[in-house]
C-alpha cells in the first residue's frame, strides 16, 4: 500500500517544498510515499470555475486506478480530532487500499463526480488557507496519524 499526497498545480515556494520533504520523509518511516502533482490545466485562467474543476476532474480521474481509496482534502470536508483521523486512517488501511490517495482541490474545490468517487472528504480547518499550506498540514497531520497508531512519542494528549 502506498499513500499517495495529490496535488492539483505545483508550488513555486522553496519553503513550502522544504516542509513538505521534511514531513514526506518522516512519514515515509510507516508507509511508501508518493507525491504527484497534477499539472494545471492548459488555459486554466480563461475557465470558469466549473470548468476548471471539471478539467482538474478528468485530470484526477486519469491518475485514479482500481483499488485506490481517494480522500479528499476539502473545506467542507469531515473534521476529526488527531486520535479519531488516526484511528479512521487504520480503518482505510484495514480495507486493503491499494492506493491511500489523499487529493487537494484546485482554488474552487472538487467537481461533484469527485465527491461521488471519493471514499471520504476530510477538512483541516474550517478556516480559508492557501492551498500551499494544506500541503504541509496535509503531510504533517499523516505522519501524526502514524505515530500514534505505531505508538511513537510525536503526538501528545
Amino acid at each position: 500500500m502506498t499513500c499517495v499526497l495529490l496535488y492539483h498545480g505545483a508550488t513555486a515556494d522553496p519553503a513550502v517544498h522544504k516542509l513538505c520533504q521534511k514531513y514526506q520523509k518522516l512519514l515515509a518511516k510507516y508507509v511508501p510515499v508518493e507525491e504527484k502533482v497534477l499539472p494545471s490545466p492548459k488555459k486554466a485562467a480563461k475557465m470558469t470555475p466549473a470548468g476548471l474543476k471539471n478539467a482538474e476532474w478528468e485530470q484526477l480521474q486519469s491518475f485514479l486506478k482500481p483499488g485506490d481509496t481517494l480522500i479528499l482534502l476539502d473545506e467542507r470536508g469531515r473534521r476529526w480530532a488527531s486520535r479519531p483521523f488516526a484511528e479512521q486512517l487504520q480503518r482505510w488501511l484495514n480495507a486493503g487500499p491499494r492506493r491511500l490517495i489523499f487529493a487537494v482541490g484546485g482554488p474552487h474545490g472538487f467537481a461533484p463526480p469527485a465527491a461521488a468517487r471519493a471514499q471520504a472528504s476530510w477538512s483541516l480547518s474550517p478556516l480559508t488557507t492557501t492551498h500551499q499550506l494544506i500541503r504541509i498540514f496535509l503531510a504533517e497531520q499523516l505522519y501524526r496519524a502514524f505515530s500514534i497508531l505505531h505508538g511513537d512519542p510525536y503526538h501528545n494528549d
